[in-house]
This record gives C-alpha cells, sequence and structure tokens, in this order.
C-alpha cells in the first residue's frame, strides 16, 4: 500500500506535463481499470454528458511463434460491455486533455486511431 506522501507523488507526476499514456495510468489509478481495459479505451468510449465510461475490449498481447508473449497486441471483444460513472476530478481532467486526441476513434493510451503496439 502507498503512503500519503507516495500518493501525492503519483498524482503530481501523472497531472503535470499530461500526455495520453498519464491519462490512461491515471484512469487506471482512479476508475480501477486493468491496464488491458485502458489500452482499448477509445475517446467515443467516454459519454461526457453522462459522464459515464463504457469498457467493451481489453488489449491482449498476442503469442509469438515460441509460445512466449509475442510483441503484437490484439484487441478482445468483451461480451459483457459494463458502463462505469467518471469521477468528478477524472472528468474534469479528461475534458481540460481533449485536445490531446484528434477525433472519438483515438486510443486514451496513445491518442493514435492504430491499435497500441509493443515496445
Amino acid at each position: 500500500m502507498l503512503s500519503e506522501s507516495q500518493c501525492m507523488v503519483l498524482e503530481k507526476a501523472l497531472t503535470e506535463d499530461i500526455e495520453p499514456r498519464k491519462l490512461a495510468a491515471y484512469l487506471c489509478l482512479h476508475m480501477g481499470l486493468s491496464v488491458a481495459e485502458a489500452s482499448a479505451v477509445k475517446i467515443k468510449d467516454i459519454d461526457f454528458k453522462a459522464k459515464t465510461l463504457t469498457i467493451r475490449n481489453a488489449l491482449a498481447r498476442t503469442l509469438g511463434t515460441n509460445g512466449q508473449a509475442g510483441r503484437q497486441y490484439k484487441i478482445i471483444s468483451s461480451d459483457a460491455a459494463r458502463t462505469i460513472p467518471i469521477p468528478p476530478h477524472v472528468y474534469r481532467l479528461l475534458q481540460k486533455n481533449t485536445h490531446l486526441y484528434p477525433n472519438k476513434h483515438c486510443y486514451i493510451i496513445s491518442g493514435e486511431q492504430d491499435a497500441p503496439k509493443a515496445h
């Protein structure tokens, strides 16, 4: 468990010089998303009027030819999409940083329309 001062350091790091990966990490931290879920969220999954986020997919690493984790990812569709409320402080941060995303088809984690790639 993180101490209060560690939480403050993390919060500051994620909200200063904001960029897509930090915003995705913020969603994980404050909304309980897994990294796989946050990696598959697109701007179109956010309902800014209702202040909700719909989780439809997750991003999974494909297996390489040797059975090890590969360098490619694929989107795994969920049969059980869920819609969750966006906390006010998260909503404000999302709304303030929509300029990072050229259109509603961009992934939150990358700011691009193409699925995130392995590094």
